[in-house]
């Protein structure tokens, strides 16, 4: 019945604009028929059959889809699918590379034969970077096709935060197997470590990111180690992993029994080869496999139930690994909203994943991109003091700020005294004890209490706060 419904809906997305289901010639009914089974003119949530579709076309909640309803949904989705997909294909335009350092198709490996584009890579950076983190994106699209050009917002976003991006490209199956395509995804890798530096990148901060087939890539090439051995490097190089909505975790499960063309061309027939490219099966603890963040859109049930038993093997092995559901988004959704300001996945990837040890700066960013106002960093500091590190509380806070602060007015001390922020204390014993444990972050924090709670002390207090300040350890 699902397959008939999505033939079904597929067909329905070629309906032109219209305004009300009336004026619509006498085939586009016969369609909405297919759904209204009972033929009492509306769609239920049975007769659709498609939850996430459902809730999205009932703008009125009642419970049914009416055909002014079903119309003006299809003719959203396909005004949505045509603008996201022109820019999710198009590289970063003109606006968004303002400021930033792009070098483009940069050789990772020389292959005779090969046409030099599938063997390269793109590096954008802001402009003055020097020992950024950095965030290699690998593309997608069924091992088949696609361009390391596809990148979106990704660029503009991970630069504005002072890191340095890298998208790159590979052979395609079935030109090549599917073992050396994961191979040159590993040797660009390795070109990066050895690179980065050159492009104001940290080589000790690589992180991996990618959708759907990328995301296989980033996940095989986190856990089964020879392919980064075999282009010379370690998994320890890797930082972490940000795995996008893939279904091919456990390969073997998946496969069994399957008849997906694509999945087919790519991991072929026989069973031997399977588990060589299967994450869940590379995952032991002492590997220095890198702590990776999941995450799955659409509710789709055999997703859903890979990743969690990929996240409880990881942990199994001593592998931090958060799992993050996001059935707002479908497959191809989640991918481009990575980036938009107030995408809940990407504020979740930039707490969880990518600075989690800097929640004053993400908290800084959040009120900065969400409410386009700006929060002191001594405010910040005090109510991640004040919290922890706990993005949900740091969210509803951050919320609360804002709505105390005065229009055009930075949130300070005092605006986060006023919201009823309930600092802790803060005695120069905890601030000497953290200088004398060498945990500066700590000393930051309790130096900064300190001076708002009036504390002046002598000129010891003011030499080092001083001298913290010329070291660059405040945010």
């Amino acid at each position: 019945m699902r397959l008939v419904t999505i033939t079904a809906l597929c067909c329905l997305l070629a309906i032109p604009s219209t305004n009300t289901f009336a004026q619509r010639p006498a085939a586009d009914g016969e369609r909405f028929q297919r759904f209204d089974r009972n033929g009492d003119g509306k769609i239920t949530a049975d007769e659709l059959d498609m939850p996430v579709l459902f809730k999205a076309a009932d703008k009125n909640r009642d419970g049914f889809v009416t055909p002014d309803e079903f119309v003006g949904y299809l003719q959203q989705r396909q005004g949505d699918r045509r603008g996201k997909m022109s820019r999710q294909r198009a590289p970063v335009s003109a606006a968004a590379a303002e400021g930033l350092r792009i070098k483009r198709n940069i050789r990772y490996r020389e292959t005779s034969g090969v046409e030099p584009n599938l063997r390269s890579l793109d590096v954008y950076a802001p402009k003055n970077a020097k020992n950024l983190p950095v965030m290699i994106y690998i593309h997608g699209v069924g091992w088949q096709r696609g361009d390391k050009a596809a990148v979106g917002l990704k660029p503009a976003y991970f630069c504005s935060r002072d890191w340095v991006f890298v998208s790159l490209n590979y052979r395609f199956v079935p030109a090549v197997d599917l073992l050396t395509q994961l191979q040159d995804s590993a040797d660009a890798i390795g070109w990066v470590h050895k690179h980065i530096a050159d492009h104001g990148g940290d080589p000790q901060q690589l992180h991996l990111m990618r959708h759907s087939a990328g995301a296989h890539h980033v996940a095989i090439l986190a856990t089964n180690e020879r392919f980064l051995k075999a282009a010379g490097k370690e998994l320890s190089i890797l930082k972490s992993v940000v795995e996008l909505d893939t279904q091919a975790l456990d390969v073997p499960g998946m496969m069994t029994g399957s008849e997906n063309a694509t999945y087919v061309q790519a991991f072929g027939k026989e069973e031997s080869p399977w588990r060589q490219v299967s994450p869940l099966h590379h995952v032991a603890e002492g590997k220095g496999i890198p702590p990776f963040f999941l995450v799955v859109a659409d509710n789709r049930e055999q997703k859903l139930q890979q990743a969690a038993a990929f996240q409880k093997s990881l942990q199994t092995a001593d592998v931090r690994c958060e799992f993050v559901e996001a059935p707002e988004h479908n497959h191809g959704s989640l991918n481009r909203a990575i980036g938009e300001p107030n995408d809940k996945v990407t504020r979740a990837m930039e707490f969880k994943a990518l600075g989690s040890d800097d929640a004053p700066g993400w908290l800084m960013g959040l009120v900065r991109d969400r409410f386009g106002r700006e929060i002191e960093p001594d405010a910040a500091v005090a109510v991640v003091a004040a919290l922890g590190p706990a993005m949900g509380p740091l969210v509803a806070e951050a919320e609360k700020l804002v709505a105390v602060a005065r229009d055009g007015e930075p949130i300070t001390l005092d605006v986060v005294r006023a919201a009823g922020t309930h600092l802790p204390s803060a005695d120069r014993g905890g601030w000497i004890k953290a200088v004398g444990a060498g945990d500066l972050r700590r000393a930051v924090v309790e130096l900064r209490l300190l001076l708002s709670q009036g504390e002046r002390g002598v000129g010891l207090t003011i030499a080092l706060a001083t001298q913290l300040l010329r070291v660059g350890v405040f945010l």
